[in-house]
């Protein structure tokens, strides 16, 4: 078709019924697009067998127009937008189950908390009780949700995790320790590893996935732990996400 009748279209789409926006909004910032974000979102999983692992991250939709929950993030490509949260396939980059961002909603059904658990709580709900795998960084990991998702949900997770926990040894956040060396800690649930890839640098994760102290030889002299090279294989899902769209 023409490039006339493209932009005639693009400037005649809606996703609702102009004449009760108003009224829908006084329950729901986002009641332009949550009709169509719904039915996208419902429809993720109906062609699709999940990998075994998956990842959850944020994405940034650029935007500068007039919206109540548009977000400013200084370290985004698009420092202005829209943000969501996805559960995406860490192999195939497919997106699974998605979450938009709106701030602080009115009273009423689309009230929900924004803690970092809370929301990987909704978004692996397709997925609980199967099994799988979650990878997370530290913005989302803790102890207690990692705890949460083995017990109630049969879901493993590894992520790295910020070292002002309380959960963390002091020894774990040493910045004596030599270059490339690794430190593990164990409990019934889950598995604690420090790696220091640079001198008075270090980096903490848990998983539990893993459940040994075991070093990938592949790294060489680095002798990095396979929970570290796990990490980086599975995290970057959703950034391939990201510049496909």
């Amino acid at each position: 078709m023409s490039v006339k009748r493209v932009k005639f279209l693009l400037n005649s789409l809606r996703f609702d019924d102009a004449t009760t926006r108003q009224a829908r909004r006084t329950l729901d910032k986002a009641a332009p697009i949550r009709e169509v974000l719904d039915m996208f979102t419902k429809n993720y999983l109906l062609p699709y067998l999940v990998g075994e692992n998956v990842v959850i991250d944020e994405i940034m939709i650029g935007f500068r127009g007039k919206c109540p929950f548009r977000q400013y993030m200084k370290s985004k490509p698009d420092k202005y937008g829209i943000k969501l949260y996805p559960l995406v396939d860490a192999a195939t980059f497919y997106v699974l189950n998605i979450e938009l961002y709106a701030g602080k909603q009115p009273e009423g059904p689309y009230q929900v908390s924004n803690a970092a658990s809370d929301v990987v709580k909704r978004l692996i709900t397709p997925i609980s009780g199967t099994g799988r795998n979650l990878t997370v960084d530290n913005w989302y990991t803790s102890v207690p949700l990692t705890n949460d998702l083995a017990k109630d949900h049969k879901i493993s997770v590894v992520g790295t995790i910020r070292k002002n926990k309380k959960d963390i040894p002091p020894c774990f956040i040493d910045k004596k320790q030599p270059e490339y060396s690794s430190q593990f800690g164990f409990s019934d649930t889950a598995t604690l590893v420090s790696y220091v890839p640079k001198k008075k640098r270090s980096v903490v994760l848990i998983s539990s996935l893993h459940c040994a102290a075991e070093i990938d030889e592949s790294t060489n002299e680095k002798r990095k732990p396979s929970i570290v090279t796990f990490y980086n294989k599975t995290k970057g899902g959703v950034d391939e996400v990201d510049k496909k769209a």
